[in-house]
């Protein structure tokens, strides 16, 4: 899972002039669990620029997504699931 971002760069290590040239930051973080489900963290912020000349980021959003693989653990709460019965068509 990797967000569609226009006008993007995707870096590692983001360096100074990097941030002077934009005005709005994205920090990604992925894990798996021992379940198999995968979390995406997207940490959202704008940069501001500092009274010294610099750059800072304001984060002041956060988006948390899940995927969880069709085949992966189920329920143990069967109560939950429809069913369907053929006999009872009303």
């Amino acid at each position: 899972m990797k967000p569609k971002l226009r006008n993007a760069k995707a870096t590692t290590r983001p360096e100074a002039s990097d941030l002077r040239k934009s005005t709005e930051y994205v920090l990604t973080h992925q894990e798996v669990d021992q379940d198999g489900v995968l979390r995406t963290e997207l940490v959202k912020g704008d940069v501001i620029p500092t009274a010294g000349g610099g750059s800072a980021v304001l984060f002041n959003d956060i988006e948390r997504l899940t995927h969880e693989s069709p085949g992966g653990k189920r329920r143990s709460n069967d109560e939950n699931v429809p069913t369907y019965n053929k006999r009872n068509k009303n």
